[in-house]
């Protein structure tokens, strides 16, 4: 695989690439499932949890992106795909929260909930048996509920 790119930085780059475009298809097929008229909440909590640990697919996937955006911090090359993906957490949590907040409230609560993601992401990959997915649901859930009272 390495003989494909010209250095270490370019292979991983593609591969963070290849995360971010698998996350964005099953992302664009749960906002299919919105334009269907399936449940907000519902499709709201199927969004995030594409972006945590609650599977082996999004387990591998999360532990990329936590090792790509540590890297990024000392390695130049990747940090426009760093931003890329915290810009994509934002995008989506603004997404998800629009249509639930009184419009004053959409950039804090697109934050609160985008730094609820990165930090059940981090300890969901760092600490996998203290946070269960079962456990990092209920929060994502609690979380959501009351957003939902506009």
């Amino acid at each position: 695989m390495r003989h494909c790119f010209d250095s270490v930085e370019q292979m991983l780059v593609a591969a963070a690439a290849e995360v971010i475009s698998r996350v964005t298809a099953r992302l664009d097929v749960h906002r299919a499932a919105l334009d269907a008229g399936t449940d907000r909440a519902v499709v709201a909590e199927r969004m995030i949890a594409e972006l945590l640990p609650w599977d082996a697919v999004s387990t591998r996937e999360t532990a990329v992106w936590l090792e790509f955006a540590l890297a990024a911090r000392t390695t130049p090359a990747y940090r426009a795909t760093a931003e890329l993906l915290h810009a994509g957490v934002r995008q989506l949590a603004r997404r998800i929260v629009e249509s639930r907040v009184p419009e004053e409230w959409v950039a804090v609560e697109a934050e609160r909930l985008a730094s609820l993601v990165d930090g059940l992401g981090f300890a969901g990959t760092l600490h996998p048996a203290a946070l269960s997915p079962e456990t990092a649901r209920a929060v994502v859930r609690r979380h959501l509920d009351p957003l939902g009272k506009k």
